[in-house]
């Protein structure tokens, strides 16, 4: 069955209306909760509201490095992406994790930039452009990459399976599930790059 236990959770969420149910679903083990900006905002007053075992932990701070003005850069960064990539199993890797700082992520809960909404609503360009996502993209890719010991969740739509999942299994996710959820990121990375590529195939002109 090869499961993993879910100890240490990255969330970055543009859309969060199905947060208050990933929250619960986890609120039941001691997870440690490391989240960006809105998202972190947003957790933080979940749990003034459901004290629980869950710990939150401002990303910034873990990462020793501020958010870009505009919420430009708040995610690449080696801490974010070994966290995610790391194999568990390579000693040499471990102990570069141990002299930096760097903690294994179990899980990641990322839904990108609404770039189709925007694009659907005739937006303008600068709308649009704003609205490409890069590293909610690329942190995707890594968990689902490493999908072996990492559960990515890209679809909102998953979250209340994987709650019941880890708590039939005691805050453990199956292999099979995570190979399942690596399948869904990386269909949503496809179809969000080609919405990307097709619009900018519709530009005919581009303003100086």
């Amino acid at each position: 069955m090869n499961q993993i236990t879910i100890r240490r959770a990255l969330l970055s969420l543009s859309e969060k209306s199905e947060l208050s149910g990933l929250l619960g679903g986890l609120s039941v083990f001691p997870i440690q909760l490391y989240s960006t900006g809105g998202t972190h905002a947003a957790i933080e007053q979940w749990l003034s509201a459901h004290p629980c075992s869950l710990q939150l932990i401002r990303l910034e701070d873990y990462l020793a490095y501020p958010e870009m003005p505009g919420g430009l850069v708040k995610t690449l960064h080696p801490r974010v992406h070994g966290g995610l990539l790391a194999d568990l199993n390579d000693a040499a890797q471990i102990q570069h994790m141990q002299e930096q700082g760097m903690h294994p992520f179990d899980l990641l809960a990322v839904n990108l930039y609404p770039f189709e909404k925007t694009a659907a609503q005739q937006a303008s360009l600068e709308d649009c452009r704003q609205q490409i996502d890069i590293g909610g993209v690329a942190m995707l890719r890594a968990a689902a990459k490493n999908f072996p010991r990492v559960a990515v969740l890209s679809d909102p739509a998953d979250y209340a399976p994987i709650c019941a999942e880890l708590a039939q299994n005691h805050g453990a996710l199956c292999s099979a599930t995570r190979l399942r959820l690596a399948q869904v990121a990386f269909r949503h990375v496809l179809s969000y790059d080609r919405a990307i590529s097709l619009y900018l195939d519709t530009l005919e002109e581009v303003p100086c």
